[in-house]
This record gives C-alpha cells, structure tokens and sequence, in this order.
C-alpha cells in the first residue's frame, strides 16, 4: 500500500502539472516539455538516482519509481497530443499511471485505448500478443541469464576481455530490456492499452544509422519529437543528430562516461551515414556497426573515467600487459549457462540471416511462428531455472 501511493502521488501530482499546463498555459506546452525531460538529468546529477549503465540505475526511492519513463511520455504528449490531454483527462491518468510499462518501457506514444467489447476480440488479441510474450519470455528468463557471470570481465583492462565484455553485455542488455519490453508491451496491447514495439530486431540492422532505428524506438520517437526535429529543421541532420544523442546521454546518466558515449555515437552515425551517401562497400558499414556497438557498450557501462580511459587505450593499441580473465571466466561458466547462451545465439542469427536471405523483419515474425514459439516455451520450461535478472533499465 506504501509503495502504490508513494507511486501515484509523485506520479499523479506529474500529470496534474502536465494537464493544467495543457489547458490552462498551453503556449509553455514546449517549456515544459523539456522540463520534463530534464528530470531524470537532475535526478542523476544531484545523485537521487543512479546513471542508467546497466548495472546501477535502479533507485531506492520509491518516489521515483518510474520517472525516467513517466517524464519523456508527458514531454512528448505535450509536444504532439496536447488536446488529447485536455479532452480526455481520465484516459490520460489512466494511461500515464500505468505501472506496467514503468520498469522498463515501452514509452507508449498516445494516450488511446482500445476497448475489449467481446470475447472474440480478446482471442484475437490474445491470439497475436501471447506470442510476443513468449518471445520475451524466452528473451528474460533464458537468454538474458545466460550471459551474466561474462559481465565479470568488467573489472578487466586487458582489451581482449574489454571486448568480449563489450559483446557480452550488449547481448545482455538486449535480451534483457526486450525481454520486459515484450512482456509489458503484450501485457498493455491484451488490456487495449497503446504500446508501441520497443526493440525492431536491431541486429538484423546492416548499418549504425539502422541499427538506431531498430533500438528502444519509443525513447527514439520521444527524442525525433524534442530534440532532432526542432535542431534539423534549424540547423540540419548533422546537428540534429548530436543534439539528440547528447539529449538521451545525459538521460541514461550526466557522468563522464555518458556524455563520451553520445559524442562517440553521433560519430559512428555520422561516419555511417557518410558512408551511405558517397556508395562505400557494404562491408565498411557492417565493420563499423560491429566497433560501433562493442566499444559503444563498453562506455555506456563504465562510470569510472579513468579506467574507461584505461580501456580505450588499451583496446587501441592493443596493450595486453594487464591479466587476462576471459579464461578463467569463460572456466568457471556451468552446463546450463552454456546453454542458454548457445540457444541465445541461434536465436540472435535469425535476425542477420533474415536480412541476408532478403526478408528483413522487424517484427520478430520468425519466432512468433507456432513451431517456433512452441519450441520457444518448451526452452523456457527447461532453461529458465527460475532466475530473473533485474531490469537493466530499472524502475527508477
């Protein structure tokens, strides 16, 4: 009971500033749009919550359960739906009090419900979404676990084991928040609650500039709204495109690290786009998504800069004085994990080899076949062993 209403009253109090700023000031819709994303920010720079690495981005605060997807739904509401907000104040609580998607996104894109007038319409429904789930499921409990004692290699300098880590935790961090994603998106489509498809098969992308396509779209959607949009429309894409992984930076966290990981990620997208426009051979792009995404994961995770530094040194000459722990790692990983990460990866081909084969999805459409999503559950019922990792993209 505690929890719940230090939950609503934070968050209710949020929407009642984001409504009466809607109805009565609505000319200050903008300001406070980017009021509102500034939030998570502040939070992480007075130290209220953690920076969003993966590793420490939950918060101990019940009072903060949610906001740094709360904050960006409101700001971008602001920005597109503001008379929605007005004409349906009840269907607006009851969207943006959402629980569900609060752990982990998605971050929904409107405020509209679908009612559930018949039994046929929930087998429908039900029909499409529990396939979803199943794939996030398998995603959660399976894959995602598979990977964590690899995490290990964090602590290492050595920069075979900075990339293996870099890998790793991208494999991580995937399964993982596409995991929740799926769940609370099947979870908030079964009740007709909006809720768009966070993750797009992001490594069936055959370039950075895809691949940010395919990545937590509903936090992509808010900053296209707040940030590219306004700065392309002013200045152009190449600007815009700085401007907006500075802005979702400094919302994962405002540290060193973050704020080296969006210059480093304007840069790959940047050089990938140039890439595009002067026709450079495919395997150029795909080489850079690969540096893009390793060395990328790498910054995101490390708060301490001097060992970040330490890393990226290394990596870059390829200083191997440091000692390896990828051995003794990879030793120490038991039957079950080498499982589950083995079936992880047969999983993660699929979305390459679509796109080799000329069949590029991004709707997860090959797993959610009945034989596969059959085969899915079984995996579940054998692998999953009960374990749950915590949301990557905690309930802060």
């Amino acid at each position: 009971m505690d929890l719940a209403l230090s939950y609503l009253l934070p968050a209710g109090l949020l929407c009642l500033v984001a409504w009466g700023c809607a109805r009565f000031t609505p000319k200050y819709n903008a300001w406070l749009a980017y009021a509102l994303f500034s939030v998570a920010p502040i939070l992480t720079f007075t130290g209220a919550i953690a920076p969003l690495t993966g590793f420490d981005g939950a918060s101990s605060n019940a009072w903060l359960f949610g906001c740094t997807f709360l904050t960006p739904f409101l700001a971008l509401l602001l920005m597109t739906l503001p008379r929605q907000i007005v004409n349906h104040p009840l269907r607006f609580l009851t969207v943006c009090l959402n629980p569900i998607y609060m752990v982990s996104g998605p971050i929904p894109t409107n405020i509209r419900i679908a009612q559930i007038r018949s039994w046929a319409i929930f087998k429908r429904r039900f029909h499409v979404y529990h396939r979803y789930a199943i794939v996030g499921a398998f995603f959660l409990f399976v894959a995602a676990p598979g990977f964590q004692k690899l995490l290990a290699l964090k602590a290492s300098s050595h920069p075979l084991d900075t990339v293996l880590f870099g890998l790793s935790f991208e494999f991580y961090v995937y399964f993982n928040f596409a995991g929740y994603s799926l769940l609370a998106m099947a979870a908030m489509r079964l009740l007709g609650l909006n809720a768009p498809l966070n993750f797009r098969q992001p490594f069936s992308a055959t370039s950075v500039v895809e691949y940010w396509q395919r990545w937590h779209a509903s936090l992509s959607n808010v900053l296209r709204v707040l940030f590219f949009n306004p700065c392309k429309k002013r200045w152009g894409t190449w600007i815009g495109v700085c401007a907006t992984f500075m802005a979702s930076a400094i919302w994962h966290g405002t540290t060193i690290n973050f704020l080296m990981w969006g210059a480093f990620q304007a840069a790959m997208w940047c050089f990938s786009r140039w890439l595009f426009l002067n026709n450079a051979p495919k395997l150029g792009q795909y080489l850079l998504l690969i540096s893009a995404v390793t060395i990328g994961r790498v910054i995101f995770s490390e708060v301490d800069h001097e060992l970040l530094i330490t890393k990226l040194a290394n990596l870059l000459t390829w200083d191997t004085s440091s000692s390896l722990m990828a051995g003794a790692v990879v030793a120490a990983i038991g039957k079950l994990d080498l499982a589950r990460i083995g079936l992880a990866c047969v999983v993660l081909l699929v979305e390459p080899l679509q796109t080799l084969f000329g069949n590029p999805n991004k709707r997860y459409k090959t797993l959610r076949i009945p034989f596969f999503s059959t085969f899915l559950l079984l995996v579940i019922v054998l692998f999953s062993g009960g374990d749950v990792s915590n949301a990557v993209y905690g309930a802060r």
